[in-house]
């Protein structure tokens, strides 16, 4: 099994649910961006680091929109996930946005630095977190979330100049 097809298996056993159109159009569109940990040639974590802006009033700073952050069962609370994203924190010097998969998940990631937020989907206003390159080109393809306000996190900026933020594209 090659990396793509096994990284296609742990985002089906943590996130699928049937839809295969948007895993497709994801895996297409967005693969360049995956970062993984394996360990004897098997994938045993991954995530997707998306490229994304965001838009104040004042202008525009680039940064990562984090996206189907895994690790199969049996080698979860190893430290794979950690590693994989102080790695990407230190590599990209860029702030990074996520939003959780679950509340159980917001402890793992203020504990690697992260703080919450509250963001909309509801109404365009600024600041925005606008998609860029090929992550665009999906955003695009998939339309805009109808949620009026979520939970999201960030590190690599104050959380503070976050609230409000308009992102439609969170792909929950």
């Amino acid at each position: 099994m090659n990396i793509t097809q096994q990284c296609r298996l742990l985002y089906n056993e943590n996130f699928g649910d049937g839809d295969l159109e948007f895993e497709n159009l994801f895996f297409e569109n967005c693969f360049e961006y995956c970062r993984l940990e394996a360990v004897d040639e098997k994938v045993v974590s991954m995530l997707f680091a998306l490229p994304c802006e965001i838009i104040f009033d004042g202008g525009a700073e680039d940064a990562i929109y984090l996206f189907a952050a895994a690790t199969k069962s049996e080698f979860r609370k190893k430290g794979y996930m950690s590693a994989l994203i102080k790695r990407l924190m230190l590599e990209s010097n860029k702030p990074i946005i996520l939003r959780p998969a679950n509340q159980a998940l917001i402890g793992f990631y203020q504990k690697i630095g992260f703080n919450a937020f509250s963001a909309q989907a509801a109404k365009e206003v600024t600041p925005i977190l606008k998609p860029k390159d090929n992550f665009l080109k999906l955003a695009e393809k998939i339309g805009k979330d109808e949620e009026e306000t979520f939970k999201l996190m960030c590190c690599g900026i104050k959380s503070e100049k976050l609230q409000g933020l308009y992102f439609p594209y969170s792909m929950e």
